[in-house]
């Protein structure tokens, strides 16, 4: 069965990764028995699944990009790793009331992502607990500076 994954998502690359190598190509590059490291080809299709709990590592991620790099294939993770980089915070954003309300609307529906992908298992581990109370907080921030940009100012007075 075919299952749908998001464009540029990260199970988006792993499945056009696993296209462009293989399976068995790119288990065999990430293994290391010497070490006790195995990753198996059931593992790598797991990271394409964008249902299974199963996820990539950022230093699996970069290890697949640069074999795909060094047999000649395009990257297919460059696009999700520019995301990565820090950017500039967007000035307009603190005083803006619609680009505030899309930032944290933003903020919330990963937040809620998170969520959803701690409880795969239909639990909550203690540190995911703690990870999504910290990530609560910094978001009822983002709303609270939200609140700040909705100012009703008094309206110009026509002469």
């Amino acid at each position: 069965m075919t299952k749908l994954r998001a464009a540029d998502s990260i199970e988006d690359a792993v499945k056009q990764a696993e296209a462009l190598l293989g399976a068995g190509v790119i288990s065999i590059a990430l293994s290391h028995p010497t070490l006790g490291i195995t990753v198996s080809e059931s593992l790598i299709g797991k990271w394409g699944d964008p249902e299974a709990p199963q996820r990539i590592g950022l230093h699996q991620a970069l290890a697949i990009e640069g074999l795909l790099i060094k047999t000649g294939n395009a990257p297919v993770f460059g696009e999700l790793f520019a995301r990565l980089v820090p950017r500039e915070p967007d000035a307009d954003a603190e005083t803006d009331p619609v680009r505030a309300a899309m930032h944290t609307t933003r903020d919330a529906a990963q937040l809620m992502d998170r969520v959803d992908r701690a409880m795969v298992d239909g639990q909550l581990s203690s540190q995911e607990i703690i990870g999504l109370r910290v990530a609560t907080a910094q978001l009822q921030k983002k709303i609270a500076k939200f609140r700040r940009t909705l100012v009703v100012r008094p309206a110009a007075r026509k002469p």
